[in-house]
């Protein structure tokens, strides 16, 4: 798998790599623990772009105002040495509960671990290119 993280156990496509598909992933991670996000490809613009967007389940008595969207992102760009591969993630401020999630991204220091997973992912795109070639 290329996740760099270690949280993302599998993943399972429920369809062809198209805007529009879904898909589940296992994931576990110190903070939250164990949970199947529902996910969405909403770019493919191969070869430039992948994007898809991850939504946590809601927990009990939320409302879909408090749904967090994950968005991440991967762009490749030619250049004279190969292919840039740019790893991007934004996270924007839910409806409801966003004193609670910046609570927990602050308490966690959450985005430095998804900081290092993202360069280790980077790195196992790397490594897997250039094995392929």
């Amino acid at each position: 798998m290329l996740a760099g993280s270690g949280e993302v156990l599998a993943v399972r496509m429920n369809g062809p790599l198209v805007v529009g598909t879904t898909f589940e992933s296992d994931v576990k991670t110190g903070e939250v623990g164990s949970f199947s996000p529902q996910c969405i490809i909403e770019e493919v613009n191969e070869p430039q772009r992948l994007a898809w967007v991850s939504r946590p389940p809601l927990d009990p008595g939320e409302t879909d105002d408090h749904q967090i969207e994950v968005h991440w992102s991967f762009d490749m760009t030619p250049t004279p040495n190969g292919t840039e591969v740019r790893h991007t993630v934004r996270i924007p401020t839910p409806k409801s509960g966003a004193d609670e999630l910046a609570s927990f991204f602050e308490r966690t220091d959450r985005m430095a671990t998804v900081r290092i997973g993202m360069m280790q992912t980077l790195e196992n795109v790397k490594v897997a290119a250039e094995h392929a070639s």
